[in-house]
């Protein structure tokens, strides 16, 4: 259900509301509940989530992107209770799709980047940010390219 979300264009990425998206959200709960586990729905629920703020960061709209960053913040706040191995699959699919880089590399803005500390402190507190990522935020402020 939710790669439909996915293969979207930025046009309707664009008209996507937090409102809409938890519908989305309901809908497939109630579907996936009857024929699997409350386990294997969480799991599922934090791949869909994983992929819709993934979708969000890669917006041209900075709303968007926003929202892709309120959404990854819920996740890592409900994933910290879960267990170490979570949190190793979402540090890895965090490397995996470049999370840190669009955050505070590529397409940065102010207001994303105020809005990251959570996510900052988290990728701290978790061992999960890279020395290479330091640099990289180190030499673009060094080129004065923000």
């Amino acid at each position: 259900m939710y790669r439909h979300l996915v293969d979207e264009s930025e046009s309707t990425v664009r008209t996507l509301t937090k409102e809409k998206c938890e519908n989305v959200f309901i809908s497939m709960k109630s579907l996936v509940r009857r024929i699997e586990s409350n386990e294997q729905y969480k799991e599922y629920e934090i791949a869909a989530k994983l992929e819709l703020a993934n979708l969000c960061l890669n917006s041209e709209a900075l709303k968007r992107r926003l929202q892709g960053l309120s959404e990854l913040k819920d996740i890592l706040r409900s994933v910290r209770t879960t267990g170490a191995s979570k949190i190793a699959k979402i540090g890895e699919w965090l490397r995996t799709n470049r999370v840190f880089e669009k955050i505070y590399v590529e397409d940065r803005h102010v207001q994303l980047i105020k809005k990251s500390t959570e996510f900052f402190r988290f990728l701290i507190s978790e061992d999960i940010l890279q020395v290479e990522q330091l640099q990289l935020i180190y030499s673009t402020a060094q080129r004065g390219d923000y």
